[in-house]
């Protein structure tokens, strides 16, 4: 049998080492080809709050689908180079009254992308615990059965490395624990 260094799996790149670079490149390249478009409607002259909403449903996607898989192992460097498409989406959105990414956030009414993962992640784990009992056996039992004022609603799991830390379901609940 041959050995391949990735594989594409419903739409997610994994890496025989887990790690995220490929899934990340390609996800700015698909971006990338997108904003293309953005420019053109740009150049039709459309609103710009109907250019925010062409990037928030055909652009932003690209960006978040299936983030609970692989939002906690990307690097800081991987998640500014996602955050540097949505600077460049809002730039090109703006024009001449982008000032700095801060106020086309706050103008636009969008979060950045890290908050927005952080956020998706906890309204998925929030779902798949309230529609099924079968994800229960993947998570830590408590070993505490009394109620403590300072008690986590789910135990971290005990991670020896971080790549096990930043791995979907620990990393899941740590966000899951922080809110």
């Amino acid at each position: 049998m041959a050995k391949v260094s990735e594989v594409k799996l419903l739409g997610i790149t994994i890496q025989n080492d887990l790690k995220w670079d490929a899934h990340i490149k390609d996800i700015e390249k698909r971006a990338s080809a997108k904003l293309y478009m953005l420019r053109s409607l740009v150049k039709y002259g459309l609103p710009m709050e109907d250019l925010i909403t062409v990037f928030i449903g055909y652009i932003r996607p690209l960006l978040e689908y299936a983030s609970p898989v692989w939002s906690g192992g990307i690097t800081q460097s991987q998640t500014e180079r996602l955050e540097r498409i949505q600077k460049r989406a809002l730039r090109i959105i703006f024009r001449r009254d982008y000032n700095d990414y801060t106020s086309a956030l706050e103008q636009s009414q969008l979060q950045t992308l890290d908050k927005r993962r952080q956020d998706l992640c906890v309204t998925f784990f929030k779902k798949t615990l309230s529609l099924t009992d079968q994800f229960q056996q993947f998570l830590p039992q408590k070993q505490c059965t009394r109620t403590l004022r300072n008690s986590k609603k789910i135990p971290d799991f005990k991670c020896k490395t971080n790549r096990m830390q930043n791995s979907p379901i620990p990393n899941l609940i740590r966000l899951y624990n922080k809110n």
